[in-house]
């Protein structure tokens, strides 16, 4: 989920900087452009550092190393 949402909102953030117009003017005073378009593109690696995680931890679970193993 992390992930996707990375991908979606980039070009969006992207498109609203680099276009300007009204996109941003109905937002609170602190959201920051840019720091959005940061965020949601370092979302794309970690979303997908976390899905390598828990398929190796599934992999783990699923097939356990044996214990007595000589």
């Amino acid at each position: 989920m992390l992930m996707w949402s990375g991908i979606v909102l980039t070009p969006l953030m992207l498109c609203g900087i680099v276009f300007g117009g009204d996109m941003f003017t109905d937002l609170p005073a602190w959201f920051h452009p840019g720091l959005a378009l940061v965020a949601s593109i370092s979302a794309i690696p970690l979303g997908l550092f976390l899905v390598a995680v828990c398929n190796a931890r599934e992999a783990t679970l699923v097939h356990p190393v044996p214990k007595d193993v000589q």
